[in-house]
């Protein structure tokens, strides 16, 4: 421990994460982002964002175990730098979802490394345990955190500073995370980067049960129900019999017609809340903004399908080491527009202009 009144050294993180949001404070008005008007409907940019072709490249897949007796893939793809990247996908995504490896691969070219998490269960491998990952298991950030840190320094990857980056559900866990965060702490992590976050859950939940949400809200039941049924039998089959006891405790969720229902009865008894309307209160990132100590960036559109804009927070009313870049148009992790006769996503360059801005490059 260390001694009262001793200062801590120049490259502590507590002194770097402090330097970080000074740097935003000054920095942030440098990010554009104003798609053509051919590509500017919020539809087009969340539904031909998530299936943008991402050139191929080497990753390598490592398995951590987790405290819990579960585990997370992850694929790391790295390169000899000072800072090194964690990245965390959104609800029915994985490590091989395209704004995931679109962010690895510029970052790459920006001479980063990084490493993207698969949550529980999203490497297409079922996890042990009847948990799933959710908007509020900001625990599963800690312990994802705290592996790739160990496995970091197995392999030999020593980086001054790790940053994170969450989209959509990742980000709204990952700010649930963030929220418990002290500024003392010795942790290696720079700046936390929250992208198209779900901020008022409950709010979300209506916007996907009402008129064209209702497309993207089947799309996304489909796959979470698609995902329930394979992880039972494959917990089943392989022999974890009292996860797959706990888990078919849930079928009723299959015949949920709303994340509302869906989350009721799956979501949150699993996880320990009392019911939905807990689980929303209780997660939604929007009321945590005001207890993190570390540097944190928040990217969001204004006509996100998915994540109404009434459920932002005042911008005069952050503080000041929150910092929320809102752009008006962008749709749900899309930021399309064209780039020399090519469509392709602006997201991967605003969040790697703004992790270099947070380290003063």
């Amino acid at each position: 421990m260390r001694k009262k009144g001793k200062p801590l050294p120049a490259d502590h993180p507590v002194h770097q994460r402090v330097a970080v949001t000074q740097r935003l404070s000054t920095s942030l008005k440098s990010l554009h982002y104003l798609p053509s008007l051919s590509v500017a409907n919020r539809h087009l940019q969340t539904i031909v964002g998530a299936y943008l072709p991402v050139p191929r490249f080497y990753r390598e897949r490592q398995r951590l175990e987790l405290p819990d007796g579960d585990f997370l893939d992850v694929d790391w793809h790295d390169c000899p730098s000072a800072h090194g990247v964690m990245i965390f996908h959104g609800l029915g995504g994985s490590s091989e979802s395209p704004y995931v490896r679109a962010l690895q691969y510029r970052l790459r070219a920006c001479g980063w490394g990084s490493v993207a998490i698969n949550l529980r269960g999203a490497s297409g491998v079922p996890n042990r345990l009847a948990r799933a990952y959710h908007a509020g298991a900001g625990d599963d950030v800690g312990y994802a955190v705290q592996a790739v840190l160990r496995a970091a320094r197995a392999r030999g990857v020593s980086k001054g500073l790790w940053h994170l980056v969450g989209f959509s559900l990742g980000g709204s866990m990952l700010v649930n995370w963030w929220s418990q965060q002290v500024s003392a702490s010795q942790l290696p992590i720079g700046l936390c980067v929250g992208v198209s976050i779900p901020l008022d859950l409950g709010q979300c939940a209506d916007a996907l049960n009402t008129g064209a949400g209702q497309l993207y809200q089947h799309h996304l039941l489909r796959a979470v129900k698609r995902y329930f049924r394979h992880k039972l039998a494959y917990l089943m089959q392989c022999g974890y019999r009292e996860a797959a006891d706990e888990l078919k405790q849930y079928r009723s969720c299959l015949s949920a017609r709303s994340f509302w229902e869906f989350d009721d009865v799956y979501i949150a008894p699993l996880h320990g809340f009392e019911h939905v309307r807990d689980y929303y209160e209780s997660a939604s990132p929007a009321r945590h903004l005001h207890q993190g100590q570390w540097p944190l960036l928040i990217i969001q559109s204004e006509d996100d399908p998915l994540v109404p804009a009434t459920g932002f927070p005042e911008l005069a009313s952050m503080p000041s080491n929150v910092h929320v870049k809102r752009f008006r148009q962008g749709g749900h992790v899309g930021f399309l527009n064209w780039v020399n006769g090519r469509l392709e996503s602006q997201l991967p360059g605003l969040i790697t202009r703004g992790l270099q801005l947070a380290v003063g490059l």
